[in-house]
């Protein structure tokens, strides 16, 4: 029986061979979507280029909704006001700010049946390199397609990830976190702190952080006391701003980070700003600050001490003001 498949096998690839040149090649896929479900590019070693040729050229044509429906349906439902909000920025980003790029990354995993994909890219600006990470599900398992599409799409400076900042930034299926030279805010906390005007820091808070978080103004004074005592400089680092959806409304929030310099190390502040919301006007206002050590440029210092990832992740349910000290 073997040797009878063997032999049926071998006289159907000579009539392949044979006739090869006279049948239709075969179209390759250029679109994402087929009958309205995401497909993907996932076949051939080229297949991320293909991924990001595609992002391009939504970028340039401005399609946003296009993009809107590549991301899956469970990540529409959950997202709906910030993709809305933020796609716009991606294609905007993409289409007028890259001036080179190249794929660096792919990576697949399997669960439950679903297949994931992660692929990472590095985008060229006149400034400075960053990456790009896009994430998708390419096959459906067991939830009737509703995962089937991209999951997210993030852009940071190449050093951000390094550091595993990520870790601070709240949820978001698009996200950008651009370098940037923005001072005004630790401009204002610096002259705050210098005159040690408590109660102008405390009006700068949002109403809704006011009235639920009683230790703030002690808060901070010790907050007050670490920069006056032992900053030496500081610089702006990156900014992000995102939409999230609550149960009455949306908000956006902006995150803006900066160095802090001592004679000690590197501290990392972050600035959490609600800078609109379409119900809770109390939200309005400063949400938090952090300020901790910032994590160092190496993975395997990472890996080994999960107090800096730790850290991270409590500095982004923060709220009022969280202080974290060198050990």
């Amino acid at each position: 029986m073997k040797l009878l498949i063997m032999i049926c096998v071998t006289i159907a690839a000579f009539f392949q061979y044979i006739f090869s040149p006279f049948l239709p090649e075969r179209q390759e896929r250029t679109d994402w979507m087929e009958n309205g479900v995401y497909k993907g590019f996932f076949y051939g070693t080229d297949a991320p280029e293909r991924t990001m040729k595609k992002l391009l050229e939504a970028a340039e044509a401005g399609d946003h909704s296009y993009i809107y429906e590549t991301f899956s349906q469970r990540i529409q439902k959950a997202y709906s006001d910030q993709l809305e909000a933020n796609i716009p920025e991606l294609l905007e980003f993409l289409d007028s700010r890259i001036t080179d790029w190249e794929a660096a990354d792919e990576s697949h995993s399997r669960n439950n049946g679903t297949v994931s994909r992660v692929m990472s890219f590095n985008l060229s600006t006149e400034d400075i390199t960053y990456t790009c990470e896009v994430h998708d599900y390419m096959v459906d398992g067991k939830s009737g397609g509703i995962d089937a599409g991209f999951h997210h799409i993030f852009i940071w400076p190449e050093d951000f990830d390094n550091r595993n900042l990520r870790r601070c930034l709240t949820d978001a299926a698009v996200r950008i976190v651009y370098q940037t030279d923005e001072t005004e805010i630790m401009e204002r906390l610096t002259e705050l702190s210098e005159a040690e005007n408590i109660d102008g820091l405390y009006e700068l808070f949002s109403q809704e952080i006011q009235d639920n978080t009683e230790e703030l103004p002690e808060q901070i004074g010790e907050l007050f006391g670490f920069l006056n005592d032992s900053v030496t400089h500081w610089e702006p680092y990156v900014q992000t701003q995102t939409v999230e959806t609550h149960q009455f409304g949306t908000a956006s929030e902006e995150e803006l980070f900066f160095y802090l310099y001592t004679d000690a190390g590197d501290y990392l502040c972050i600035f959490r700003n609600v800078t609109s919301d379409t119900c809770h006007q109390t939200a309005f206002g400063l949400s938090s600050i952090s300020v901790f050590p910032a994590p160092p440029d190496d993975w395997e210092v990472l890996l080994d001490n999960p107090w800096y990832g730790e850290t991270c992740d409590k500095s982004s349910e923060a709220a009022g003001i969280f202080l974290a000290y060198m050990a």
